[in-house]
């Protein structure tokens, strides 16, 4: 066998060269694969993080939080955003140029300080973005709350939005907040706003709008777009488009046009101030106040300027002073009694239901079907309450309408009755008595009304009074106009015109009907009726008592020193005699307005003189004053009637008129103002 190996590489030296190679080539790939192994092992064990064996004993809870330690620099310049604290802090290796922290994250600019839970801190940028229950605070009094912020400390301006872990934006200065879905703060202007919606809560309002701002350090607040103020307290609101408000004051500067609504009043206005804790206001454009009492009637109030104190519930309103603001009266509106005041000035007092007005101030009382309007130099008004008869209920009304063609029918028998008794009477029948008319409403128990208590308008005016409608027009220094019982009252040197007639007197009362009057009295009066050219009936006595009927004239009845002077017309109306005569009692009936019957009485004692023999002191009696100058006037114009009293100037000769005495004494000269 060895002999057959020696031969076999005796005669075989090239394969014993191959096997050689082969086991040095094997080693070297050996060794090559071995050293390849331990570098891939040597590399991972570098890459690879370390991991910290367990502690087998428990470590002590730190007693403060570890921070990041900061370069070392002034920390008190207000420009720069320092990071003061946070539990971790490394870099973002895609972001060289920000730092990320979290953990009771603190960053601090001047006096403001912000927290959060984590933030991206970009220090050569002066900027931060915060995450999570993100909160600014400036002392103890400003605090700003948020989910997320990012911060720019060049401007010193934050971008905040809500969250999960904050609801709402909120900005806290004491007992303001400010809340918004999204917000911006800015520190330098100490300012904050939104533009997508928010609210402002202090201890007196509640404020929303599409656009706000807010300054604590000023306590200003400016509204844009859809702005309501609530009030917390008394449940008051104002709705306006811009409102800039003060929540120190609680003052809302009002600059466009502004509603606002209270359990009693209403204000309409678009200028001015409104204190919503005193509800105190001053409007300065033409604006309206309404007042409602507890039976919903409404008094509105426009002027162009209205100052309202809500403490005694009194409202002012005056005219501009300055013409090229184009001035406009003063209107207060009774819309419950149908009077309306309109003046330079005037004043409304909403608890005692009673106003006054002064500077070319007139009444309208358009209760009744004839307007009655009612000048002077000052007007008063006020409400009384008197028990008056209940209205007819509709079923009432129905049987009151069946019984009055019945009525009508008794009544015309009642009169031609009376007729013939009062002539018997006349003849001296002593034994006749008129028989008592039956009234068949009162025959008629279901017609019965109870008695209830109701409001009415009292006006009086002071000075140069004048009182007119289509009926009859008058003059007065002193006038009263009272609703309830449908009577003028007038007060020295009064004198009433209708159609040609004029009345003066001491004082004169006289009761409306509707819109018409229906009885008059008069002191010390005197009767004149202008029947031709320069001549007058003529009537004087101290006690007068006139009745009318379709606003004419029916009866007149004259008491004490009568005094008469007429020219009466002929068949062919003309006057050709003047009866001058005296007496202690007259009567005068109308009809169609001609004379009746006239009956004096009682020592008569006159005479009769033709016409053309007449002196002319015969004419008048003593104390005569035809004074048709005084009298209020209408005009058509533009298409209707006005009143030529309209602007309330007082004419030279009615000022002259109540400067006079009293005494009806003088020449006849004197008698036409000449």
């Amino acid at each position: 066998m060895k002999e057959r190996n020696r031969d076999f590489c005796r005669h075989n030296p090239r394969r014993v060269l191959w096997m050689v190679a082969s086991v040095v080539v094997l080693s070297l790939v050996s060794l090559l694969q071995q050293a390849w192994a331990q570098s891939n092992v040597t590399r991972r064990q570098q890459s690879k993080p370390k991991t910290e064996k367990k502690e087998t004993y428990t470590r002590p809870k730190p007693t403060h939080k570890i921070a990041p330690e900061m370069p070392s620099q002034d920390r008190y310049v207000t420009n720069k955003v320092f990071l003061e604290r946070a539990d971790s802090l490394y870099h973002n290796e895609m972001n060289p140029g920000c730092q990320i922290v979290s953990g009771g994250v603190m960053f601090r600019q001047g006096n403001m300080r912000m927290y959060c839970d984590s933030a991206y801190y970009y220090g050569e940028l002066n900027s931060l973005n915060a995450f999570g229950h993100v909160k600014m605070t400036s002392g103890d009094t400003l605090f700003v709350y948020a989910d997320r912020m990012y911060y720019d400390g060049m401007q010193k301006l934050a971008r905040l939005r809500h969250g999960p872990t904050q609801p709402q934006v909120k900005v806290q200065n004491r007992r303001v907040t400010l809340t918004s879905d999204s917000l911006f703060y800015s520190v330098a202007m100490d300012r904050g706003w939104y533009d997508c919606g928010g609210r402002l809560e202090d201890d007196v309002n509640v404020l929303t709008s599409r656009y706000g701002e807010y300054s604590p350090s000023l306590k200003t607040a400016d509204f844009y777009g859809s702005v309501v103020l609530r009030g917390k307290k008394n449940g008051n609101q104002l709705l306006t488009d811009t409102l800039y408000y003060n929540t120190s004051t609680h003052e809302a500067q009002i600059v466009s046009r502004t509603d606002i609504y209270s359990s009693t009043d209403t204000i309409e206005t678009s200028r001015g101030t409104y204190n919503t804790q005193t509800g105190n206001a001053r409007l300065e454009s033409r604006s309206t106040i309404t007042h409602t009492d507890s039976n919903n009637n409404a008094t509105k109030l426009t002027g162009d300027i209205i100052v309202y104190d809500k403490a005694t519930r009194t409202s002012r309103a005056y005219m501009f002073d300055d013409p090229a603001r184009v001035p406009r009266p003063m209107v207060l509106n009774d819309t419950a009694h149908k009077v309306r005041l309109i003046s330079n000035y005037g004043e409304y007092n909403e608890v005692t239901r009673s106003a006054f007005a002064t500077g070319n101030p007139m009444m309208v009382e358009y209760s009744r079907p004839d307007t009655n309007y009612l000048r002077a130099d000052s007007i008063y008004t006020w409400i009384v309450q008197q028990r008056t008869v209940a209205p007819y209920t509709p079923r009432q009304q129905q049987l009151l309408d069946s019984l009055m063609a019945e009525q009508r029918t008794l009544d015309a028998r009642a009169d031609s009755i009376e007729a013939v008794c009062r002539r018997q009477i006349e003849h001296g029948d002593t034994s006749v008595v008129i028989p008592p008319r039956r009234n068949l409403v009162a025959e008629r128990p279901e017609l019965q009304r109870d008695s209830i208590l109701k409001d009415f308008c009292v006006a009086k005016a002071i000075k140069h009074s004048r009182f007119f409608n289509q009926q009859i027009q008058a003059i007065a220094d002193t006038m009263h106009l009272v609703q309830f019982d449908s009577l003028l009252y007038l007060k020295r040197k009064p004198i009433v015109w209708s159609d040609n007639r004029q009345v003066c007197g001491d004082s004169i009362t006289v009761h409306f009907n509707d819109s018409t009057a229906d009885y008059a009295r008069v002191v010390n009066g005197f009767v004149a009726e202008n029947v031709a050219e320069d001549f007058y009936n003529q009537l004087k006595g101290k006690a007068m008592f006139a009745t009318f009927r379709d606003n004419q004239l029916r009866h007149l009845s004259v008491d004490d020193n009568v005094e008469v002077v007429l020219l009466p017309a002929e068949k062919d109306s003309t006057y050709n005699k003047i009866i001058k005569a005296e007496s202690e009692h007259l009567t005068v009936d109308m009809a169609d307005r001609e004379l009746e019957k006239l009956k004096m009485w009682s020592a008569v004692d006159g005479t009769v003189t033709p016409i053309f023999k007449v002196k002319q002191g015969d004419k008048y009696l003593q104390g005569f004053q035809w004074q048709e100058a005084l009298r209020p006037r209408r005009e058509w114009y533009d298409g209707r009637w006005i009143w030529d009293d309209d602007l309330g100037d007082v004419s030279d000769e009615m000022i002259d008129y109540f400067k006079k005495e009293e005494s009806q004494s003088g020449t006849l000269e004197e008698y036409f103002g000449q």
